[in-house]
Parts: structure tokens; sequence; C-alpha cells
């Protein structure tokens, strides 16, 4: 009988061993979601992990394919949607410039960069890096539908030329409209984040370091006495890849999960 007990107790500590090791493994999968996205090439290795916030995590899975955007007159940021070095701005980024610029946060600058396309009335700007063979890091979108009150966001940009600056934030209302927006062609995410002249065009990332919006603004009163501070606006994801499709850009979208 003494023997059985024995057995059966290594028996159940190899199983429960088992288990947690499985449990903490399913955790970070979940944390990074490898699981179920294989598109994001420079994902960091589960093993760098432990021990890292949920904001360093993103960062470091992100902050390689955000770029300043320069032209001759105006300054933003943006980022690479694909490898191809593509990238996406905003239209007020680039809608009077004659000149553009694309910076990395490794400090590498790119000039001659060319215009493919921008809409005033969406925001929304594509522009494409003359390189001869290079490859970049690139973002990975995921739809806006679903986003809701209180989830924990992440910007990149470029508040007013001093360089690179990640910021988190919070949606502080995934839909609503702007008022005095060119016929309001879409629903704005609202982020309670202090967003400044250079932000604009940088990505609104969420916790699974997936694109879900496009920074364009900030909302503030010029007339009101009681002005209004710290929030910030975004394009929605789904805006935004539909006008690339429009342009036959491609892409990267995580995979839908169950």
């Amino acid at each position: 009988m003494k023997r059985k007990v024995i057995i059966s107790a290594i028996a159940l500590l190899i199983v429960v061993s088992t288990v947690a090791m499985t449990g903490c493994s399913m955790f970070f999968d979940l944390l990074n979601n490898t699981g179920t996205t294989t598109d994001n090439r420079y994902t960091i290795d589960v093993t760098d992990l432990e021990g890292s916030s949920i904001a360093e995590i993103v960062a470091a899975n992100t902050i390689n394919a955000a770029v300043l955007v320069y032209t001759n007159n105006a300054t933003g940021a943006g980022f690479f949607v694909n490898e191809a070095g593509y990238v996406v701005t905003n239209s007020h980024v680039v809608a009077t410039g004659s000149e553009f610029f694309v910076k990395t946060v490794s400090g590498k600058e790119y000039s001659g960069v060319k215009l493919i396309a921008h809409d005033p009335d969406l925001d929304v700007a594509i522009l494409k890096v003359n390189t001869l063979g290079e490859t970049f890091d690139y973002m990975t979108f995921d739809t806006s539908t679903g986003l809701k009150f209180g989830q924990t966001a992440f910007t990149i940009g470029n508040p007013s030329g001093k360089g690179m600056l990640f910021a988190k934030a919070t949606i502080a209302n995934p839909s609503l409209s702007v008022t005095g927006k060119v016929d309001e062609p879409y629903n704005s995410i609202y982020i309670d984040s202090n967003i400044n002249h250079g932000n604009s065009g940088g990505a609104l990332i969420n916790a699974d370091s997936k694109v879900i919006g496009v920074v364009y603004g900030r909302i503030e009163s010029t007339t009101d006495p009681n002005n209004v501070y710290g929030l910030g606006t975004a394009i929605p994801s789904d805006v935004v890849m539909k006008y690339l499709d429009d342009h036959s850009v491609s892409y990267y979208k995580a995979q839908a999960t169950a």
C-alpha cells in the first residue's frame, strides 16, 4: 500500500508540473499573440517576456517599424505597413509638401520618398521609401471593430519634431463623431492621451502589438474658455486598411480568433 501511495504521489507531481508549465507557456503565448498570429516577423521571443510590462513588450514589437515623417514644411509620424517600404501617415502631414523624408528609430534617414496617394477627407496618406533590395520591419493591423471603453492602447509619435516617443493611452470612446470634420466619413477613436503637433500619422496600437488606428489630431477649443485638453483622435484601422486596398498596397492583418 505504501509503495502504491508513493508512486501515485510521484505521478500526481508530474501531472501538476506539466500543467503548470503548459499554463505558463499558454499565458505568454496569449500575451504576445504568438498562438494566433504568424505574420509579425519581428515579435520578440517568448523567453524575453518574463519580467516585462505590457508596454515594454508592445514597444519592442513595434518601435522598429515606426518612422518620423518630414516634408520641406511639416513634421509628423508614420509606420511601415509591409517589408517593401510603404508607409502610412496623415494626409495633412504631406498635403502641402514637395519633398518627403522618412527617418527610422535607429536614425537612418531616407530622402526622395514618393507620395503614392493621400485623401484629405479621410486624412490618410501613403508614402513609398525608394530602396534597392532593403526590407523593413512592419506593423500588423487589427480590426477597429469591437474596441472597448477603457481598453489599453499605445501611441508612437514625433511631437514637435522631438523624436520618437512611445506613450500609453486609454480608449476613451471607441467610436464618436467629430464635429467639423469634412463630411465625417467615419467615427473617430478617442484616446486620453496628449497629442501634439508631430504626433499626426503615428500608429495607435493595442496590447497585442497590433495597429487599431492612426492618430490624426486632438480635441481643443480656441473659442470656449473651458478648453478641452488631454484628448486625442485616431482614424479607425478598418478605414486605413480599406484605403490601402483601394490603392493595391499590401499589408498584414492579425488572424481572427474564435
